[in-house]
């Protein structure tokens, strides 16, 4: 998840939870979702965690005009699925299985 954004004539209704919620209930419907990820700017740390995600302290890795690169733009964060999301080590985005 990452890239959405409530028109600020929109914000402070709830939209935005409901969203994330409605994600949640569809990646629980998958059998094959472990667990979420989503990246937010450093300010939405605490809405994201009042939503029950947890920030990732490891390593994500990306690609980034065909090459591997840590991901360092914004902050990271894990939400459990079907198991326990992790909190630490490396995530590798760089392409399938993910």
């Amino acid at each position: 998840v990452g890239g959405v954004m409530t028109h600020p004539a929109a914000r402070g209704r709830g939209h935005a939870a409901q969203g994330i919620r409605r994600a949640m209930e569809i990646f629980r419907e998958q059998a094959d979702v472990a667990f979420a990820l989503l990246v937010c700017e450093p300010g939405l740390l605490g809405y994201y965690a009042s939503l029950g995600w947890k920030e990732f302290a490891g390593r994500l890795l990306v690609r980034q005009r065909g090459e591997p690169a840590e991901f360092t733009f914004n902050r990271v964060m894990v939400h459990d699925v079907a198991g326990a999301a992790p909190t630490s080590g490396t995530i590798d985005l760089m392409g399938p299985p993910w």
